[in-house]
């Protein structure tokens, strides 16, 4: 295995780092959301002008 620059393991690491915050939120957000739809358009029909 060659001995790469901490540059490009600091990328890589951010990188990681970054894809999975991303993913975790965007399951997150989608199983909230379908736990949180009904709610959701409950409240949206009710605060309509």
């Amino acid at each position: 295995m060659p001995q790469m620059s901490p540059m490009l393991w600091l990328m890589i690491s951010l990188y990681m780092f970054t894809t999975t915050m991303l993913m975790n939120c965007l399951i997150f957000t989608v199983s909230n959301y379908k736990k949180n739809s009904i709610k959701f358009n409950f409240t949206m029909n009710n605060w309509s002008w």
